[in-house]
C-alpha cells in the first residue's frame, strides 16, 4: 500500500501510480508473489471511513498475511521554474500480520532524486512524460528493497549518467 502523506498530490494521483507500478517490478522479481486486489483494499478503505494511517487495521481487514506500507512525504517534480528534477521522500514499514501487525522492518531511504544529476529543461520534455519517469523510477527503488539487482542497474536509468 503506497499513500501519501502531502496533501499537494493526494492519494490518488502519483501514489496510486506509484503503488502500482511496484507491484509490477514486485511480481517481475519475486516467485510466489500474492498481492491483494488494488481494488479489494480500495473498496475496504472506501467501507471502512479509513482516512487515518493505521496500516494493522487495514491489514487485517483485507486479510493480509504481510502488508508493506510506503509513505510519500514528499513527492516534487520542478527544480526552479524551467528544469525537471524530481525528488521524493519515502518511508517504507512492513507489517506481520501473522504476529499481529508486528513492524519487522521501518526503513527511511536516502532522498529519491531523478535525474541524479542533471535535470530536464521544461522545453525538452513535457511535464506528464517526465512525471510518468520519475513515477516509474520511484517505485523501481522501492521494490528493489525487496529482491536482489545489480548496481549496474541504477546507472542505466538515470538518463544523465548515459548523455541522454
Amino acid at each position: 500500500v503506497c499513500l501519501s502523506r502531502s496533501n499537494s498530490f493526494g492519494s490518488t494521483t502519483a501514489a496510486e501510480a506509484v503503488n502500482r507500478q511496484t507491484i509490477k517490478y514486485m511480481r517481475n522479481h519475486i516467485e510466489r508473489l500474492h498481492v491483494v486486489d488494488l481494488q479489494k483494499i480500495e473498496r475496504w478503505m472506501d467501507e471502512n471511513d479509513w482516512n487515518e494511517i493505521d496500516y494493522r487495521e487495514l491489514g487485517q481487514g483485507i486479510g493480509a498475511d504481510v502488508l508493506i506500507a510506503v509513505d510519500i512525504d514528499r513527492f516534487t517534480l520542478y527544480e526552479g521554474k524551467n528544469l525537471f528534477k524530481g525528488r521524493a521522500d519515502v518511508q517504507i514499514t512492513i507489517y506481520d500480520m501473522t504476529l499481529d501487525g508486528q513492524v519487522v522492518l521501518e526503513d527511511a531511504p536516502p532522498e529519491i532524486v531523478y535525474p541524479v544529476t542533471a535535470g530536464f529543461f521544461t522545453a525538452e520534455i513535457s511535464e506528464s512524460e517526465f512525471k510518468k519517469q520519475f513515477i516509474d523510477f520511484v517505485a523501481y527503488r522501492i521494490a528493489r528493497n525487496f529482491y536482489p539487482y545489480e548496481l549496474s542497474e541504477d546507472f542505466g536509468r538515470d538518463p544523465s549518467s548515459v548523455g541522454f
